[in-house]
């Protein structure tokens, strides 16, 4: 039985015409993302200086450089779980300050256990933020509109990456200190923070600033969208989706994504400065920003292209699954890197922005995930998966190390492995993903019950 949970109480006094607030809180999506990013790749930017003051080897480096990853999957099903039950604006607001406390606390470390420490408590709490994203597209944003949403908040990712290469660089270059950095950035994040907890609401039900006619746009052609408040997950829950087939699929493309990804956040800025010769205090730093550009141009087009073909009849499969593999399967051209001499370096970065690209559109595979979880499970679901993406996102930094190490720097084995991983991510989407739908719910496979009936 539907509930009225769309509709306001009576005594509500909501503005008149088609409201567009949705796209205020797309932007703090947007931001979130964007100092997730930020955060993630300050280290990555001054990686040389601070391995010399420490004394650290690569191997030890790759472990400093995964550590938020580690933590981030030790506690991403939690906020998953703590999301649905106290609701993005409160989750987000913990997690956008911890985050940015905890960078500026990496900029106060001094030894290789206090900056991995740092690095532990900045995943904790960056954790939240995919998940908190994915739930607020699926409840913000109408099913027709919700891919282009994705992939405008995504692009927030490498816009971090491309912002953090010139802007901390310059700032490296003025303040001559790794630690200014740190500083500059910890602060952007928590006054964004206390922005959130001022403007951003759960859902669209509890904004004043939504009219009603826009909520019954978000809701268009989403039946589930009238469900408020589904029964609590069991331990049959747990199983349908850890072991549901197209989730399986999804986690093996995560596997593909994450490795990509995760390699761009952490040790590329190391191989433009130490294979490629490129200097992030002078004016190289802005060409090392273009294949982050090339990234978020992938993600816009991706969600653009996904909903284009959506609005033209197309199935979700052949929309959000199609753009993601495309994405995927065109990332695999890291590989041909090691083909080329290094000192062909308009050639590499030429490579390396068509790389980005397709990077950027398989990284909106979130998007996949809010389609095929089930809409009662939608938080744990994201939770799980996010917990796959940052324990292969975990696994790169230190592999990448090892393999450095044991090779003597030789990045052309390193691009073999990313590239590899990529190739192994498409086959989990063309052969374990049949359709991008929730799988038929084996709790009730009758249909949900109403509040009523499941308490």
């Amino acid at each position: 039985m539907a509930s009225t949970a769309n509709q306001p109480a009576p005594d509500i006094t909501r503005p008149s015409g088609l409201t567009r607030y949705r796209y205020v809180i797309l932007l703090f999506m947007w931001l979130a993302v964007f100092l997730n990013y930020l955060d993630r790749a300050t280290l990555s930017v001054v990686l040389d200086d601070v391995k010399a003051e420490i004394g650290a080897s690569d191997a030890q480096m790759g472990v400093i450089l995964s550590a938020f990853a580690w933590s981030i999957t030790a506690v991403i099903v939690i906020f998953g779980y703590l999301m649905q039950r106290f609701g993005a604006r409160l989750i987000g607001t913990i997690s956008l300050a911890g985050f940015s406390i905890m960078t500026l606390l990496t900029g106060a470390a001094t030894s290789f256990f206090t900056l991995f420490c740092a690095r532990l408590g900045l995943g904790v709490f960056e954790a939240p933020t995919f998940p908190l994203n994915s739930a607020l597209a699926r409840t913000w944003f109408p099913k027709a509109g919700r891919a282009k949403a994705v992939s405008v908040y995504m692009t927030g990712s490498f816009f971090g990456l491309a912002f953090a290469v010139p802007i901390l660089g310059l700032i490296l270059s003025i303040f001559g200190n790794w630690r200014s950095v740190f500083i500059f950035a910890g602060l952007l994040g928590l006054l964004v923070s206390l922005a959130w907890f001022v403007v951003l609401r759960s859902t669209p039900l509890e904004s004043l600033r939504v009219s009603q006619a826009e909520l019954d746009l978000i809701n268009s052609g989403d039946e589930e969208a009238t469900v408020s408040k589904p029964p609590k997950p069991n331990g049959l829950d747990w199983i349908s989706i850890l072991t549901e087939r197209r989730l399986i699929g999804l986690y093996l493309g995560a596997f593909g994504t994450s490795t990509v990804v995760f390699f761009f956040i952490t040790w590329f800025p190391s191989y433009l400065t130490s294979e490629l010769g490129f200097d992030f205090k002078t004016g190289s730093a802005v060409l090392a920003a273009l294949p982050y550009i090339c990234g978020m141009v992938g993600m816009l087009t991706a969600g653009v292209l996904s909903d284009k073909l959506i609005s033209s009849g197309r199935s979700p499969g052949q929309a959000r699954k199609v753009t993601v593999t495309t994405g995927l399967l065109g990332a695999t051209i890291i590989a041909l890197v090691p083909l080329l001499d290094k000192h062909q370096t308009s050639l590499i970065l030429l490579l390396l922005c068509i790389c980005f690209f397709f990077a950027g559109m398989a990284n909106t595979a979130w998007l996949l995930t809010a389609e095929i979880a089930k809409p009662r499970l939608l938080g744990l679901t994201v939770g799980i998966y996010g917990f796959w993406v940052n324990l292969f996102g975990a696994m790169t930094p230190i592999i990448v190390g090892i393999l450095l190490d044991a090779t003597d720097r030789n990045f052309g084995v390193v691009f073999g492995y990313v590239g590899g991983a990529a190739a192994l991510g498409v086959l989990g989407y063309l052969v374990l993903m049949d359709r991008v739908e929730p799988s038929p719910d084996r709790r009730f496979p009758n249909g949900v019950p109403s509040t009523t009936d499941a308490a």
